[in-house]
């Protein structure tokens, strides 16, 4: 089995690769920056120069991030960046694409569940949205096989330094070295957190 990873560069992209490798899977990996990438690409670009042989499947992982900054062309861009991989799936005969999506396509309901009905709010939401629907649509017209994961606040080694669990422990580090720290806490929702290793389980 061959597995292409994009985004691989990325917090989840990396957690995957590592485990592809422990596993002795064979992949290859595409990202538009970071070190030993297979293929550095933006994919906001076609793929259609690139034909690679016996890729069984492609875990799409790569899209802009960062809900607060996120804007009209992040969202033009993670479109595209999908559309671009799926007419690449279907010139190179793959089978099969999983797609890294979000639990942000829920909106803002309390209580989370698969049937719950999507109601995105941010352009980020809307983007993994028509994501999710382009992919179903191709697996459908192409009789092919798409499984999307809506991931949940995944924490774990890699992730950004701005995420918050990072700055609890940037926090805690400092206090018990004696450094003066302030942690700027804002709102109340509660918020479960998912560990990036039960994320690649689910890829796996």
């Amino acid at each position: 089995m061959k597995v292409l990873v994009t985004g691989a560069n990325g917090f989840i992209g990396r957690n995957v690769i590592e485990r592809l490798a422990d596993q002795d899977i064979e992949f290859l990996t595409l990202d538009r920056a970071g070190p030993n990438m297979s293929v550095h690409h933006d994919l906001i670009s076609p793929l259609d120069w690139w034909s690679p042989s016996g890729v069984d499947a492609v875990f799409h992982l790569a899209a802009d991030s960062g809900v607060r900054s996120f804007n009209q062309s992040g969202f033009e861009n993670n479109v595209q960046a999908t559309e671009n991989v799926l007419k690449w799936a279907t010139a190179n005969n793959v089978r099969m694409v999983v797609f890294g999506s979000s639990s942000s396509v829920y909106g803002n309901q309390m209580r989370m569940e698969e049937t719950a009905v999507c109601t995105p709010l941010s352009p980020y939401a809307q983007s993994k949205f028509a994501s999710e629907r382009l992919i179903n649509c191709w697996a459908r017209s192409t009789n092919r096989v798409a499984v999307t994961l809506r991931i949940f606040n995944a924490i774990g080694r890699y992730q950004r330094k701005d995420m918050f669990p990072s700055r609890i422990c940037d926090h805690l580090k400092k206090v018990s070295e004696g450094q003066p720290d302030e942690l700027k806490v804002f709102g109340s929702r509660l918020r479960s957190w998912t560990h990036v290793g039960d994320v690649v389980n689910g890829f796996w």
